[in-house]
């Protein structure tokens, strides 16, 4: 079952500073328009396919979030993630979208 978090939820961790690695599964000029504070990006395409480098630079044992720009890439991700043995990974309900709508972008 894929796990999930709300741009709100978010915004608490990120004020309480939890720490969890914030990971941006859209492509590089879909991120030029904007992105949530301290997020890495790794193209789904990355996650997807198992790219050894791309996830050598996810940390397996910290919690983990995935969001893209609506949430359905996100889930993919999160659950492709959770097949490589990724155990604390959440995706953002709603994306990035959600993240703005809740006034959320710094």
């Amino acid at each position: 079952m894929i796990k999930s978090i709300t741009a709100s939820e978010l915004d608490s961790w990120q004020k309480e500073n939890k720490k969890f690695k914030l990971i941006d599964v859209r492509e590089p000029f879909e991120v030029e328009t904007g992105f949530i504070e301290n997020s890495h990006n790794i193209p789904l395409a990355g996650i997807m396919y198992n790219s050894n480098a791309l996830m050598a630079e996810i940390p397996k044992e910290s919690e983990i979030v995935v969001y893209c720009a609506h949430g359905m890439r996100s889930q993919s991700a999160t659950m492709a993630l959770m097949q490589a043995g990724f155990e604390n990974v959440y995706s953002l309900v709603g994306g990035i979208a959600a993240w703005y709508d809740g006034g959320f972008e710094k």
